[in-house]
């Protein structure tokens, strides 16, 4: 198994959208070979602060989302509203895992 981590600081102003578009996903990644599990966490202690958990059966599964079309039609909404900010709207720290037990 392999996990990828994607630990996001949303500006405030920002934190509400970006909820709404998790809320409202286009569920492309559902489909992808290898792909096991996803979660949208928001941290008690920060409320900007958001993380993305994915589970893949492998990292080489992981890689052929990232560089697939359903990747892109996962992430045009973002994208698309994010390209017409004044400003970056958040940061993004991506880490990854391998599952050594369980």
């Amino acid at each position: 198994m392999y996990i990828v981590m994607n630990k996001m600081q949303c500006l405030h102003e920002f934190a509400e959208k970006f909820e709404e578009l998790f809320k409202t996903r286009a569920h492309a990644i559902d489909h992808m070979e290898g792909f096991k599990n996803m979660w949208v966490l928001k941290s008690e202690n920060n409320p900007l602060e958001y993380i993305v958990l994915t589970l893949w059966e492998s990292e080489e599964h992981f890689k052929n989302w990232i560089h697939s079309p359903e990747f892109l039609e996962g992430h045009q909404r973002g994208f698309a509203f994010m390209a017409n900010l004044p400003k970056k709207p958040l940061a993004s720290t991506i880490e990854k895992y391998k599952v050594i037990a369980q």
